[in-house]
């Protein structure tokens, strides 16, 4: 994350902010992100879009959001924990179809994309 304000400048603003009363969360400003086109992950989420365009989405937000992470701007990171499940649920039923797992079962994750608004 590139020309962003420090993690620690948003919490000492959001201290600043409720000791005034304001109730409202400070709004994250725009961010640039750069990423490395070469990089395995940025590759495979590439492609991903024809085949399975829901997952590389959710991909590429998880991405977005372990760059805020890393860059200490996200403020709960607990919203990324139903997106990290249907990740894992991916991954799981992969690895169960690869190996020919024993049980037969595939789980479906339930994907949750944010909104535009979100």
């Amino acid at each position: 994350v590139t020309d962003s304000e420090s993690g620690a400048m948003r919490r000492m603003m959001r201290l600043v902010d409720t000791s005034e009363g304001s109730r409202d969360s400070v709004p994250l400003p725009k961010q640039h992100v750069e990423i490395n086109p070469k990089h395995p992950v940025i590759v495979g989420i590439h492609d991903l879009i024809t085949k399975e365009p829901t997952l590389a989405r959710v991909l590429a937000e998880q991405v977005y959001d372990n760059c805020l992470v890393a860059a200490g701007l996200l403020d709960d990171s607990r919203s990324m924990l139903p997106r990290l499940n249907d990740i894992l649920v991916c991954v799981v039923n992969g690895a169960k179809a690869k190996h020919g797992s024993g049980s037969k079962e595939i789980v479906e994750p339930e994907v949750v994309a944010k909104t535009d608004n979100e």
